[in-house]
């Protein structure tokens, strides 16, 4: 149920939220990415192959801003939340998450306690959070995934 521009939950009547923060050092296969992104996150949904994105709720919103703010590295910059549509949702198809050598870079990046790395680019890839030396540091622990978009 819709009501003014955000999403409003059913079961909780409740508005529904997005995420937008910076990401930095994270890896989607052997090279690690330093540069700073604009990333628009959502909580992950998964329907058999196909996953994509929902709004969060205010407890996942907080929970999972919580998560960025301990992980200053990887997510620098502020923190900015706003009312989310259902318009506003990314989605993966099955097909945008095969490799594909004719891709340059990503557009969505999924981040979840047990990252499925690839050697090659996908439209949609799983991540791994990096430290500022490059080695692996990914302690995602939070009881939802989430998928992010660049934002353009």
């Amino acid at each position: 149920m819709k009501l003014g521009n955000g999403l409003i939950d059913i079961k909780t009547n409740k508005i529904m939220f997005k995420l937008t923060t910076q990401l930095a050092f994270f890896r989607f296969n052997s090279t690690v990415n330093q540069g700073n992104f604009t990333i628009t996150w959502f909580v992950l949904d998964r329907e058999d192959e196909e996953e994509g994105g929902r709004c969060f709720t205010q407890e996942e919103l907080t929970k999972f801003t919580d998560y960025t703010v301990k992980k200053l590295n990887n997510f620098p910059g502020g923190k900015n939340y706003s009312n989310c549509s259902e318009e506003d949702t990314p989605y993966c198809g099955l097909y945008s998450m095969l490799e594909d050598s004719n891709l340059n870079y990503p557009t969505k990046f999924i981040l979840r306690q047990n990252p499925k790395m690839h050697s090659k680019v996908a439209d949609c890839v799983d991540i791994v959070l990096t430290s500022t030396n490059s080695d692996d540091q990914h302690d995602y622990d939070l009881t939802f995934d989430v998928i992010g978009q660049i934002e353009t």
